[in-house]
């Protein structure tokens, strides 16, 4: 790996390579779940919060499809760069 790259600007990702097979994988890893609130939340390094974007955005197309009303943000602790993904909110 190479951990002395710093511009992570040129890397674009795509909404459409999240498939509902990959995210399941991540989530296991990196994901975390309330039943008692209903919400999803996952946490990674702030320099990957395209990727986060990108989770997001299948989320609200998946819920839209069947017509499900969540909210979605992003938040960044700047202190610790750390991005987090949290969706709660879920009704049908």
């Amino acid at each position: 790996m190479n951990t002395k790259r710093v511009d992570f600007s040129s890397y674009h990702l795509s909404p459409l390579c999240i498939n509902p097979y990959w995210l399941l994988g991540f989530v296991e890893g990196d994901g975390h779940f309330s039943l008692s609130s209903l919400s999803f939340g996952v946490t990674q390094h702030a320099k990957s919060i395209a990727l986060l974007e990108a989770i997001r955005l299948f989320f609200i197309n998946e819920a839209s499809l069947m017509n499900i009303n969540l909210l979605s943000h992003i938040s960044v602790n700047a202190n610790s760069n750390v991005a987090q993904l949290s969706i709660t909110n879920l009704s049908c």
